[in-house]
């Protein structure tokens, strides 16, 4: 009899395939805002250091709005329910892909229905590549610690607005070092699911040239009109 607790290995194929690419979206939004929050970090700090005027008060406003967003979207990325079958999840997570990856009847299924024979090594490959690489990410104490102080934000502070207690706050630190965690699970589980592969490091390469570049006429600007007060 089917375990109810375990989806077909068809539908278990369908899950992957829709889980990859919206992963593979939240993880370019997480790293837009990382490097958003990066270059308006301390280079912009440091440069209105000595300026009093709305515009350098607006900076710490953007700065929280943007550490918010990237913590909604690891949030999504790193989404399970505790007490509930991880299969009966309709989430597109990386602990729900892990699940899935991490069953034999897929892998088989993901090495053999590749669009070229030549890349079912390269998928099996990349499928034990995701799942040493996950395995390191719930063995890390630090690592668990960030997720935990992650999930304490999200659940008191962004879904619900919860009194009791003050929740602990995932440091800018942490908040990085998951955004690079995702990133590079998700470029294997891309190439584990046969999909086109993302160059994350491109994205955030390009990512961060744009940020410091905003960040950089936004630094100006405050300065010459500060300068040029009487």
């Amino acid at each position: 009899m089917q375990d109810l607790k375990i989806a077909p290995i068809e539908e278990a194929l369908e899950r992957v395939d829709l889980i990859v690419p919206r992963l593979a979206l939240d993880v370019r939004r997480a790293l837009a805002s990382r490097a958003y929050l990066q270059a308006s970090n301390e280079p912009v700090l440091d440069a209105l250091a000595e300026v009093a005027t709305l515009a350098a008060d607006g900076h710490a406003q953007s700065q929280n709005a943007h550490r918010i967003m990237l913590s909604i979207e690891l949030a999504r990325i790193f989404d399970a329910d505790e007490g509930r079958p991880i299969a009966r999840q309709s989430k597109a997570s990386l602990p729900v892909l892990a699940h899935y990856l991490g069953r034999a009847d897929v892998q088989e299924a993901l090495a053999r229905r590749s669009r070229h024979n030549s890349r079912s090594e390269r998928i099996s490959n990349r499928i034990a590549s995701f799942l040493r690489r996950w395995r390191r990410l719930e063995e890390s104490p630090s690592d668990q610690s960030a997720l935990a102080n992650l999930k304490s934000f999200r659940n008191y502070e962004i879904a619900h607005s919860i009194f009791d207690r003050q929740p602990a706050y995932p440091t800018y630190a942490e908040l990085f070092r998951l955004c690079s965690v995702a990133a590079g699970l998700t470029y294997r589980a891309e190439i584990a699911a046969d999909a086109d592969d993302t160059d994350f490091r491109l994205n955030a390469r390009i990512y961060r040239q744009l940020s410091r570049s905003y960040w950089g006429a936004f630094t100006a600007g405050v300065l010459a009109i500060n300068e040029a007060r009487p």
